[in-house]
This record gives C-alpha cells, sequence and structure tokens, in this order.
C-alpha cells in the first residue's frame, strides 16, 4: 500500500464519516513552517478534522518523537486521527485523544479507535483545540476563499 493509497482513502473518510464538507489533501501553507497534514477536514459547527498517514510503523516512530507530537497545541485539527494499512499500529499505540483508522488492501478505511465517540454516538465530545487552523485560514487564498463559499451553505469535495 502506498503513501497515495492511505491518504486518498482518508480523504474520502472524511468526507463521509467525519462530517466534513471540505477535505484537502497534503495541504501545505505557502511558508512550509510547522507541522503539515496530510489530509485536513473541515465542516460546520468548528469540525476539524486531521488526519496522519503513515505506510509503515518506522515512519510512524519517527514521527511521534517530533515536537509536535510532545506538545499538541502545536498541530492543527480538533479531531486528530492516524491513517495506517490494517494492524500496522496496534490501538494501544496510538497517542492520547487520537484515533486510528486502517485502512485494507481494498482501500476502504475503518475507524478502529474514536475517542471523540467511543458509544458510537450521533455528537462526538470536543478534541483538541484548533486556533492554527483559523490562523492557517488567514495566510492561505485558496483554503480561505474555499471556506467562504462554504459559509453560504456550498459543499465543495476536493480530490
Amino acid at each position: 500500500m502506498t503513501y497515495e493509497d492511505l491518504v486518498a482513502s482518508a480523504c474520502k473518510w472524511i468526507l463521509t464519516e467525519g462530517s466534513c464538507a471540505a477535505a484537502f489533501k497534503e495541504f501545505a501553507d505557502g511558508e512550509e513552517t510547522g507541522p503539515r497534514p496530510d489530509v485536513i477536514g473541515i465542516g460546520s459547527f468548528g469540525r476539524s478534522i486531521l488526519l496522519k498517514a503513515y505506510v509503515s510503523r518506522a515512519d510512524f516512530e519517527k514521527d511521534v518523537q517530533n515536537k509536535a507530537w510532545q506538545t499538541p497545541g502545536q498541530e492543527m485539527g480538533r479531531y486528530r486521527f492516524l491513517c495506517v494499512p490494517a494492524n500496522e499500529i496496534q490501538e494501544t499505540e496510538v497517542p492520547a485523544n487520537w484515533g486510528l483508522i486502517y485502512v485494507n488492501e481494498a482501500k476502504q478505511a475503518t475507524c478502529v479507535l474514536n475517542p471523540y465517540n467511543p458509544n458510537n454516538g450521533d455528537f462526538w465530545r470536543n478534541g483538541f483545540e484548533d486556533h492554527l487552523l483559523y490562523d492557517l485560514l488567514t495566510q492561505n487564498d485558496q483554503l480561505y476563499a474555499s471556506c467562504r463559499r462554504l459559509r453560504y451553505k456550498a459543499v465543495i469535495h476536493f480530490q
């Protein structure tokens, strides 16, 4: 399974299961500073979901040493998930307050750990603070323009 397969599956999951109106793959701010989400989804009522994709355990273990993991306020996304090939990382290895999504060989994403909705109810409980997303919106014209259109009830799906 490739990184592109994981990102495409994660993007579909955000739009369908994550209840986001827009999803951006491999989104980067123009300055390449700070952490970079593999997929970021934006929905109503302040919903923002960040997904980090890892093709292998080695990639995950290397990235966990990153400063952003040690200080969760540095990352964007109110809700945060890891996206890995099925059984590559176990639920017990997931950092606190992060979810886990498995992608099988058929490229179907399944959420196996959702700390924001442990009983599969209608509402997700609060996750992380996400002030960085709103800072990023003002810095990036493409994302900001897309989110302005969402404000007027448009639904945008980016692939």
